[in-house]
């Protein structure tokens, strides 16, 4: 499609470029004169966004207007319709977000560790968190859980009692194996948890949040894996972040991750076709068992930091009588790690469709 200079309007919309692509190019257009159009900077929003826009527009007075209130307009659009990159100022922000380099998403960690060739996948913060607060957090969540059964449970069987704990909690990847990998139970599900739990899990979020140089985390979450629940499949989580994961058991392992000989791609910061050509190796690497990187030992207060968007899994269910306690969070919006995770034969139909 060939630019469109300018608008006959008092307010106008002006497309710039094609606008068959995912988004859109525009300005915004004043026309006070005959031939004389003064127009916004130019901006790309998704197609969503860009039909928000043109209802929004409508609405707004037909009063001539300078360059600078259209561009004080286009911003004052993007707040009410909840588009964040739509002045240079947020784009530049999107941009520096997704660049490589020390001070940015995976601060203060070393890449070589989270994304490197052959690295491990994540960084481990040993006994970041004291461990009173790991017991005050553990306990809470077994009144929570309703497991206290699941602790002794040979104790119980040599007394004949056999009936399976009614557990709570949100069940975890079950869609795809049948059963439960883990039960969750969101921060925001818990209203009443009690006042020693809420200060540990604010001071452990405090501490994590210090650890990784972020302000603020996000879809917290106490998670439950006990003896006889699925195992994980490899996954990638559906969205692109910095998460973490508190041990609260001493008898935790490491998440396991998917290594390669090359560089793991930061999927945000890059074309669709580079992407989509190195997940699919990534993906056809991971069939391989070699691939599947070594199981490290955790102990309590312990944090896990990785990257979402590499191909991992959760470690194999514990013992019996030995249900493992942890704390997810992530660094991201609120939300978004909920979705539908991306597994081998998913990935690249999510990619396709996402308009990334």
């Amino acid at each position: 499609m060939r630019e469109i200079k300018g608008t006959d309007k008092l307010l106008g919309f002006i497309p710039v470029g094609n606008q068959n692509i995912a988004n859109p190019r525009f300005r915004l257009g004043s026309c006070s004169l005959p031939g004389h159009c003064v127009r916004s900077y130019e901006t790309g929003w998704t197609r969503a966004k860009v039909e928000q826009l043109h209802a929004w527009i409508d609405k707004q007075e037909a009063v001539p207007r300078t360059a600078e209130e259209l561009d004080a307009l286009l911003r004052r659009a993007g707040e009410e319709l909840g588009h964040g990159n739509a002045t240079p100022a947020g784009k530049q922000r999107a941009h520096k977000s997704r660049m490589y380099g020390a001070g940015h998403w995976h601060r203060p960690f070393a890449w070589a560790e989270l994304m490197g060739a052959g690295g491990p996948g994540y960084v481990v913060v040993p006994e970041l968190i004291p461990k009173t607060d790991c017991a005050v957090l553990r306990q809470a969540a077994k009144g929570l859980f309703r497991s206290g059964l699941l602790h002794g449970i040979r104790k119980r069987k040599r007394a004949g009692s056999r009936r399976p704990p009614s557990l709570r909690g949100a069940l975890v990847h079950a869609e795809r194996v049948g059963g439960a990998t883990l039960r969750s139970l969101a921060r925001a599900a818990l209203p009443d948890l009690p006042a020693d739990a809420k200060g540990a899990w604010d001071r452990t979020v405090q501490a994590v949040s210090a650890e990784a140089e972020h302000k603020a985390s996000s879809d917290e979450a106490l998670n439950l894996c006990a003896h006889g629940m699925a195992e994980q499949e490899l996954h990638q989580d559906s969205t692109a972040s910095l998460a973490y994961v508190v041990m609260l058991s001493d008898q935790g392992e490491a998440t396991q991750f998917v290594e390669l000989d090359e560089e793991w791609l930061d999927v945000m910061a890059t074309s669709k076709t580079k992407r989509k050509a190195f997940l699919r190796r990534a993906w056809d690497e991971a069939r391989k068992p070699a691939a599947i990187g070594k199981r490290r030992r955790l102990r309590a207060g312990d944090v896990l930091f990785f990257y979402t968007q590499r191909i991992h899994r959760a470690p194999p269910p514990p013992p019996e009588g030995s249900p493992r306690y942890t704390l997810f969070g992530a660094f991201c919006k609120r939300g978004l790690t909920e979705d539908t995770p991306l597994y081998h034969d998913t990935w690249e139909e999510r990619w396709d469709t996402a308009g990334y």
